[in-house]
């Protein structure tokens, strides 16, 4: 990159070449700058998305979190069962971390 250079002293104007190794950090903090930027914008974006009319979407559980919940309470309750063959059948290992929670 050239650029203009006065030497008020003398009187005299150069024309100097300025450093590759300037412009090189110069570009690299430009492209940090975007980047964030678009990291930022993004997220807001995403999250003004998911955040629009929360309180009435979903309207309720779906029916497998319901099912869930309530072996997890089985669980919970004393029942410990290696297998669930109520609703279709069910490993309980997801219900187990579960009823977990509910303590």
């Amino acid at each position: 990159m050239l650029r203009w250079v006065g030497d008020e002293r003398r009187g005299a104007i150069f024309l100097i070449r300025k450093r590759n190794s300037d412009l090189k950090a110069i570009t690299a903090a430009m492209f940090r700058m975007r980047w964030r930027l678009l990291v930022i914008l993004t997220t807001a974006l995403g999250a003004a998305l998911r955040l629009v009319g929360l309180n009435r979407f979903p309207p309720g559980l779906h029916f497998d979190e319901a099912v869930y919940g309530l072996m997890a309470l089985e669980i919970f309750h004393g029942k410990l069962p290696v297998f669930f063959s109520a609703y279709t059948g069910r490993e309980p290992l997801y219900m187990y971390v579960m009823a977990g929670v509910f303590r």
